[in-house]
């Protein structure tokens, strides 16, 4: 899984990050960049609406990806 997600990210540009702690379990940020309009690549992270947009998003847990 690690392995394949990896290769596909890295095959759409973006950078698959991980973060793991003993007791706590394990994190994975994908990371790709959004093209604009004018065809320019534009790094976009979520953040969160309820925070004015100055932080991230929390996680969702347990989320299926396919």
């Amino acid at each position: 899984g690690a392995f394949e997600s990896r290769e596909l990210v890295q095959a759409m540009r973006g950078r698959l990050e991980v973060e793991s702690r003993e007791g706590l379990g394990s994190r994975f940020v994908v990371r790709l960049p959004l093209a604009r309009k004018d065809g320019v690549a534009n790094h976009f992270a979520a953040l969160d609406p309820q925070t004015g947009g100055d932080r991230p998003m929390p996680a969702p847990t347990h989320r299926k990806v396919a």
